[in-house]
């Protein structure tokens, strides 16, 4: 930035000295050479230079930035263009064929690292459930069928459309309903199936605007579940005839699981192809084969019989109750009369949720934001001293300007002078007339004083012209710098204020503004605010005492000038168009100007007027856009802080007690997400939360990521720990081993659990259910289910997990 930054000021002053410098070392040098000047040849070499000067100091340093930022986009384009490419996929989406997916001895790599050994696999129709330990290359599985993943050897074949939906949703920042459409053409009845399906509607009735809420960047202003089931919900819309759901049902309450499980997956799907990635032990009796993942390998592939459930045991959970487990949730599904969808539909909240959009200012762009831009650039007495450089610079360039008028007509004076005394003296030898001779005398003397003294007064002109060159050189130099290190020093004191607001703000600043408003201040405002706006400045500044000069001029030699002018900048201010009656009055009183001097300046001004008001009044509007960035990034110079004041407490907390007194928690004022919160948790208690109703490491999966997360909470050793669903993707192998790692290292911490899965908080000390930001019951695990009409033991009854306990 600051190379790009010097280069442009090291042209504007090559601008500076050609217009200045090189216009007054080309006149003399032509006077040096004996020749003698006259009102054109200034004139029209004074204009020529005042073009050359908007060229060189303008025209010039725009380009070259223009010319570095195309360079750029090509080479960052060029990276994209020559990236790697997939080889070409094989089979066909026609959706006349069987549907078919086949994979004989399959491997791929991806980084020399195996991610699938020596698969085969083949289905034509139904459901496929696919379950494995954390790492054991299901989604994988997903992905080589998509041919995301080229295989190193092996073949796939694939007949049929696909539609996919990522184990980690996809969103992006549009309206919900956009986000299932992607594109595909509206289906009012196949919409609502899908919503219906997919469990949407309830949360639509949530939102203020439905389905028309707009989705932050990667969904951040919804819950998982939401993020999960608007994910699934574009996959299922698209009319395909193979369907790859990546663990679409972990983020979801277990009856909502079985809802989507049951309505979407087995019904809606019922003649198409799916492959579904779960860990879900209740869905494994209910699909058409099972296709068991271990160490990037099928272990066991078919029919979920006796065999299927025993390579399960050994492989996944090791638990000999895990049929019985099944048997039990299964038989609670079915002696469950209630529909699912009415469930979701009775809790439904009566408020609409309020969701975040940005603002869009409207309006001229207020004083204010001027105000604090100089504030950040050093000051008003600085900005004072710079705008008085731009006065007695612009006042020194006027002046020698007339001060050519004054030369041109003194040099013009001593050429008449000349001519008329040479004349004289031709005749005087020519008479033969002594004694007429001898009283010509005295008129001769007096004819060569003036002529001295026109001489004197034109070199005193021409000295006075040299000294006002270089002082408003110099001065031109010196204002260039100072309004550009002004703008420079605003620009980097409001990115630093910008960056230390940013990450001192409170959480819920980020829970509620988008990640791409957050970049795109620090992107495209503060590019607008480095590069654009300090030469917006200067240029507006340059044409406004530039403008202000030639009207000074023009009045100078004739104050009826000053009414066409007038008339010329009311209408493009108002107008922007429609100069020429104007410059044509102006033609009409070139005849009413004191000399030839006179004449030539007024012509070179009116010439430039007409360029500069509209150039002026162009570069105005600009300003007033770019102060716009200004304004915007200014805006998040004031959000809220987090606290930082108050004493540090050595080894706190050094228990781990917790107590919640009427504790109430809103989002931007919005909704309350918690409600008059009132508990107390003893030292080292482990506590269960569950909720109701609504709960990047690309080389890792979902399950590794959360045994990472997990890991670095057991090395910090602190004394409170939450663990928000942190073993959602895990096998029940892997799931149960984590659970025996948080009793073995946290048994001296206070624990918080939130998780679907009610076997990871059955053993808590207490359990805290919550419903709608309010706590609805809070106790142990044993007393909670005494309670067979408490939400809790409805919740474990569906769940199959009313005999875990004994």
């Amino acid at each position: 930035m600051l190379i790009a930054f010097y280069l442009k000021i090291f042209l504007v002053v090559i601008g500076i000295l050609c217009s200045r410098v090189g216009f007054y070392i080309l006149v003399m040098s032509y006077v040096w050479m004996g020749y003698s000047t006259n009102t054109e040849l200034v004139f029209y070499i004074l204009s020529v230079f005042k073009d050359l000067r908007h060229t060189l100091g303008i025209i010039i340093p725009y380009g070259m930035g223009r010319a570095a930022e195309l360079y750029s986009a090509l080479v960052r384009i060029n990276k994209v263009i020559q990236a790697e490419e997939l080889p070409p996929k094989v089979g066909t989406d026609e959706p006349t064929l069987k549907p078919l997916i086949e994979l004989k001895e399959a491997t791929v790599h991806i980084n020399d690292y195996i991610v699938l050994k020596n698969i085969s696999f083949r289905t034509d129709s139904g459901l496929t459930l696919v379950t494995g330990t954390v790492g054991s290359g299901k989604s994988s599985l997903l992905k080589t069928i998509l041919q995301d993943y080229p295989l190193t050897s092996g073949n796939l074949i694939t007949h049929g459309r696909i539609s996919y939906a990522s184990q980690d949703p996809w969103l992006f920042p549009s309206s919900i309903k956009q986000n299932i459409l992607f594109g595909e053409k509206f289906d009012q009845q196949r919409y609502q199936d899908v919503v219906r399906v997919c469990a949407l509607q309830y949360d639509f009735n949530l939102f203020d605007k439905g389905d028309e809420t707009i989705v932050s960047d990667r969904g951040l202003n919804l819950s998982k579940g939401q993020q999960a089931r608007i994910n699934l919900a574009r996959a299922i819309y698209k009319e395909s005839e193979i369907y790859l759901l990546d663990d679409s049902l972990t983020a979801l309450d277990a009856h909502v699981q079985d809802y989507i499980f049951n309505e979407c997956i087995k019904k809606y799907l019922r003649d198409k192809i799916c492959i579904l990635v779960t860990q879900t032990a209740s869905h494994i009796q209910e699909v058409d084969n099972v296709v068991i993942m271990h160490k990037a390998q099928i272990k066991s592939i078919g029919k979920p019989d006796e065999k299927i459930i025993q390579v399960i045991n050994e492989l996944i959970c090791k638990d000999d109750d895990l049929e019985k487990e099944i048997l039990e949730e299964h038989e609670a599904e079915e002696n469950e009369e209630k529909g699912e969808e009415s469930k979701l539909i009775e809790s439904e909240q009566i408020t609409k949720r309020k969701v975040y959009s940005e603002v869009n200012k409207i309006g001229e762009v207020d004083f204010a934001v001027y105000k604090k831009y100089f504030i950040f650039g050093g000051g008003f007495f600085m900005m004072f001293i710079i705008v008085v450089l731009f006065g007695v610079t612009q006042g020194t360039e006027s002046y020698s300007d007339k001060l050519i008028t004054k030369w041109v007509d003194a040099q013009q004076k001593v050429l008449d002078l000349e001519t008329n005394f040479t004349r004289y003296v031709q005749t005087e030898e020519d008479t033969d007339n002594f004694n007429i001779a001898n009283n010509s005398t005295f008129g001769n003397e007096s004819f060569i004083i003036s002529l001295e003294e026109a001489r004197e007064n034109e070199k005193f002109t021409i000295n006075l012209y040299s000294i006002m060159i270089v002082v408003s050189t110099v001065l031109g130099l010196i204002k260039t710098y100072a309004l550009l290190d002004f703008c420079r020093k605003a620009s980097i004191n409001i990115h630093k204020t910008l960056s230390h607001t940013i990450i001192n703000a409170v959480m819920s600043f980020f829970d509620s503004h988008f990640i791409g408003n957050i970049l795109n201040r620090f992107s495209q405002d503060l590019n607008n605010i480095d590069e654009h706006l300090p030469f917006i400045f200067s240029e507006c500044f340059r044409v406004a005492f530039s403008v202000g000069g030639i009207v000074f001029l023009m009045a100078t030699v004739n104050w009826r000038f000053l009414i066409p002018f007038a008339v010329f900048f009311a209408i493009l201010t108002l107008l922007r168009k429609f100069y020429l009656p104007t410059g044509r009055s102006l033609k009409r009183l070139e005849a009413a100007s004191t000399s030839a001097g006179n004449v030539g300046l007024v012509l070179t001004q009116v010439f430039m007027l007409a360029g500069h008001v509209q150039w002026g009044v162009r570069q105005w509007a600009d300003l007033e856009n770019l102060m716009t960035s200004v304004e915007r990034v200014l805006e998040y110079t004031e959000i809220k802080q987090e606290v930082t004041g108050g004493a540090t407490v050595k080894n706190w907390p050094s228990q781990g007690a917790i107590s919640y007194e009427n504790v109430t928690l809103t989002y931007n004022n919005n909704e309350h997400v918690l409600k008059n919160l009132n508990f107390t948790v003893q030292p080292k208690q482990k506590i269960g939360i569950t909720l109701e109703i609504n709960d990047s490491g690309s080389n890792f999966s979902s399950g590794q990521k959360q045994l990472i997360c997990l890991a670095r909470a057991v090395i910090r050793k602190t004394k409170i720990v939450i663990l928000d669903e942190a073993t959602a993707n895990m096998d029940h192998e892997t799931d149960a081993l984590l659970h025996d790692t948080i009793k073995e290292n946290f048994s001296d911490c206070t624990v918080f659990t939130i998780a679907h899965r009610l076997h990871s908080i059955l053993e808590c000390d207490k359990v805290l259910v919550l419903d709608r930001g309010e706590i609805k019951e809070f106790d142990d695990p044993l007393s909670l289910l005494e309670n067979k009409d408490g939400i809790f033991y409805k919740m474990v009854e569906q769940a199959g997990l009313l005999n875990y306990l004994s």
